[in-house]
């Protein structure tokens, strides 16, 4: 946006503000790691930049920022909504309400924070600009950043809430306040002892009742305790933070152990499921060749109807030029009586025409040729290479497994060679390629000597 825009104002205060925008892009952030978009650094702040902005590519997408300002969904629960005559146009209404801000997230006293330009209230603007001097949407890099400050904040509140001298500590494991306390206790709790990890100097410090960590709205309306007319979603990320403070050090150094032993269990059973070094069976790699096939075939045939699109291009550009030769040959017949000098000027032009027949001539052979090359079986060896790189793509070593065969013991296993009968002794579970191996080894025994015949044989049989 252009710098000579007058700087945005905000009837709350900078901390809300940041507060709002992190709770935005917070659901963004989880969503891309539920869901494994991106691998990169730079593609994550991309996804999250339009998820939190919108996609431009898309018309139909809606930001995080404008769900929130609408309070939609997720957001919901934000808001109050407060029956009034609405007389402007840019406030967003749901059944004549306006949307005001919960008091026990703003935590302002006396203070009413509505959604909507008029009385400076939360608006998309808002939302959307780096701060109230810039008026810059804010960027992937800059949302990446805050939404990993509200996410470590968000797990050390629930470690200090799960902590053994917090009243609230069997909380998460039984979902039952502790008797004579509520909801917005237990929110006061949370944001008092993060005051006293990071702020308070002294045990006698007071926090200030407006004072909120970041992340506070994103603990309060989607941690592991969500209050009553909240719409049911639940960060996954911060309730993985279970703290286990209580617990003694031998016993957190067992589950520390069994928990890398569990994950790396699971990534090996990954690896193994994907491992395309194990070897493949029969039926799969028949069905990669038929891909690899089916690809083959499909390029040869774009290149063949390619080579004939660019034959019917010089052919057509050929017979074009054969039909304005002809009329310019008309031309000079019907003005060499009448017009000698315009008949110089067509037979300038019938030079030139003929010149770039000639031309034509020559591309139609040569793309005629190329397609008469193409059915050579030389030309065809590409379609080889191209199943060969497929299989190599797709098809990973044949299984490894030595099949045998279990036959009594000490039994005659007769092999047959075109020159000799030999019986050889086979005991239980000898692999077939050993019999084959030893088949063919005296078949070139045999082959090589002839003078030991009778000898030889009545040895390996007995």
């Amino acid at each position: 946006m252009s710098d000579s825009l007058p700087p945005l104002k905000f009837h709350g205060s900078s901390l809300i503000h940041r507060e709002l925008q992190n709770t935005a892009c917070f659901l963004g952030y989880e969503s891309i790691f539920r869901l494994g978009d991106s691998t990169t650094e730079l593609g994550f702040q991309k996804l999250l930049y339009n998820k939190y902005h919108g996609d431009p590519t898309d018309m139909d997408s809606v930001g995080l920022a404008e769900q929130l300002v609408k309070g939609n969904s997720v957001f919901r629960g934000m808001y109050i909504e407060e029956t009034t005559t609405v007389t402007d146009s840019n406030i967003p209404q749901r059944d004549g309400c306006t949307l005001v801000l919960k008091p026990l997230l703003h935590c302002i006293v006396d203070k009413r924070i509505s959604v909507g330009n008029e009385k400076n209230g939360i608006s998309l603007s808002l939302l959307s600009a780096t701060a109230y001097t810039n008026r810059a949407n804010i960027s992937g890099r800059t949302l990446q950043e805050r939404c990993k400050l509200v996410l470590k904040n968000c797990k050390k509140a629930l470690a200090l809430i799960s902590h053994h001298s917090s009243p609230y500590k069997s909380l998460l494991t039984t979902g039952t306040f502790p008797s004579g306390l509520v909801w917005e206790d237990y929110l006061l709790y949370a944001r008092h002892e993060m005051w006293k990890e990071h702020f308070a100097k002294k045990p006698t410090d007071v926090m200030e009742d407006y004072w909120l960590f970041p992340g506070y709205f994103v603990f309060a309306l989607f941690g592991p305790i969500l209050p009553s007319d909240a719409t049911g979603f639940q960060s996954e990320l911060i309730k993985t933070s279970i703290s286990s403070d209580d617990m003694s050090p031998n016993k957190k150094k067992s589950l520390g152990r069994k928990a890398a032993r569990v994950e790396k269990a699971a990534v090996d059973a990954h690896a193994r499921n994907h491992d395309n070094t194990r070897g493949q069976s029969t039926d799969n790699r028949l069905k990669i060749a038929k891909v690899a096939h089916a690809k083959a075939l499909l390029v040869l045939e774009n290149k063949k109807q390619d080579n004939e699109d660019i034959r019917m291009f010089h052919r057509d550009k050929l017979m074009l030029l054969t039909q304005q030769i002809d009329e310019n040959f008309r031309m000079i017949a019907i003005c060499k009586d009448v017009d000698p000098t315009r008949v110089k000027e067509i037979f300038e032009r019938l030079i030139i025409l003929q010149e770039q027949k000639n031309e034509a001539g020559l591309a139609l052979n040569a793309a005629q040729q190329i397609i008469i090359d193409a059915e050579k079986p030389s030309e065809l060896t590409g379609a080889t290479a191209i199943v060969d790189n497929t299989l190599d793509e797709l098809a990973g070593p044949a299984t490894k497994k030595t099949k045998t065969v279990a036959l009594p013991s000490m039994t005659e296993y007769s092999v047959t060679t075109p020159s000799v009968k030999v019986m050889i002794p086979v005991t239980n579970n000898i692999p077939v390629d050993a019999i084959s191996s030893s088949a063919s080894s005296l078949e070139c025994e045999n082959i090589g000597s002839n003078s030991a015949d009778d000898n030889s044989h009545d040895s390996v049989g007995s």
